[in-house]
């Protein structure tokens, strides 16, 4: 029986494109996602999109489990679990104050999965250090969500900046991997 030893200091390429493929999209579901709620007056609309985001992150996480580097994978199990989870819990969820503050949870447990995946891929792929501080910046967020839930002001639209930070963060992601994938070849 022969084993196959794997370089782990260098991308492997199918999994570096597969991975910018899936930041890249979801860098622009991010900014779709983001203009909508901002824009929406429909609080129906709202809800859905709010349901919907974390479901998109468990869908995507699931490719990503399918198709993408092996590390992070318990992470990322955890991550895909608590999403569908929190989709599920938006869905029941009734009022504003509850919407954003299971929303808010959502973006804390969420960031620091991404947090824990970032750096567990960031030697063997590189193109890592925008889902580090994507990770902790959605952490952060998801506090200051749970301090705007109990103002008078809350309001949903107000989460639609946490996504094109993120969408951000994954286009530079996307972006600094093809750079790698070019520089492999």
């Amino acid at each position: 029986m022969s084993t196959i030893a794997l370089d782990t200091t260098t991308p492997v390429p199918s999994t570096t494109r597969s991975l910018r493929t899936l930041y890249a999209t979801r860098a622009g579901f991010a900014f779709v996602w983001a203009a909508l709620l901002f824009t929406t007056r429909s609080p129906t609309f709202a809800g859905a999109l709010l349901v919907g985001y974390p479901a998109w992150d468990a869908a995507l996480t699931a490719l990503d489990l399918r198709r993408g580097a092996p590390q992070g994978r318990a992470l990322q199990w955890t991550n895909f679990a608590f999403s569908s989870a929190t989709a599920v819990a938006i869905g029941l969820a009734s009022g504003v104050v509850q919407t954003i503050t299971v929303f808010a949870a959502w973006a804390i447990v969420a960031g620091l999965l991404q947090l824990g995946v970032g750096l567990s891929r960031r030697r063997q792929l590189g193109g890592q250090w925008a889902m580090i501080l994507s990770g902790g910046q959605s952490a952060l967020a998801g506090l200051s969500f749970l301090a705007m839930a109990h103002t008078p002001d809350a309001s949903v639209q107000k989460l639609a900046p946490y996504a094109v930070f993120g969408g951000l963060y994954f286009a530079v992601s996307a972006f600094r991997l093809g750079r790698a994938a070019r520089t492999a070849k």
